[in-house]
């Protein structure tokens, strides 16, 4: 076994671990084959926990205002009864909420930032919900 097949960078705190159970789940991918996480347990946590109060603070927002921002994808447009919450893996900050398809293209193609999807070419849409969302937070574009 080759060197770098025993350590994993976490890529949250950019950490090198042994990969080992000890510092990684197991998830299990779209044929049900099990992997190791890509992120170490500890920034795992942290972000599971962020996630949760994000969603418990939306629960607490009044119910015209979820409406009014809640029925449709904050990227596409599209209506979708199962809104996932977005948020800055560095800040744990929430920036929208968009459907299951755009939440996964902007979290594996364009690395969850502007410049990653401006660099990839990205369609505008998803430039477009990206630079609203750093406008939002007061980060302006990087």
């Amino acid at each position: 076994m080759k060197n770098s097949d025993q350590y994993r960078i976490c890529t949250v705190c950019k950490v090198k671990y042994p990969k080992t159970l000890e510092y990684f789940n197991n998830k299990h991918n779209t044929n049900g084959a099990l992997f190791l996480d890509t992120r170490c347990k500890t920034c795992h946590s942290k972000l599971r926990v962020e996630t949760r109060q994000i969603q418990d603070g939306i629960k607490l927002l009044p119910e015209h205002i979820k409406k009014a921002y809640m029925k449709s994808c904050w990227c596409c447009g599209s209506e979708d009864k199962t809104l996932q919450v977005d948020h800055d893996h560095d800040t744990g900050s929430f920036r929208g909420m968009l459907c299951k398809s755009c939440n996964v293209t902007l979290g594996r193609h364009y690395k969850d930032s502007y410049k990653g999807a401006k660099d990839a070419a990205a369609p505008d849409m998803y430039l477009t919900y990206l630079k609203g969302s750093l406008w939002r937070s007061g980060k302006g574009l990087k």
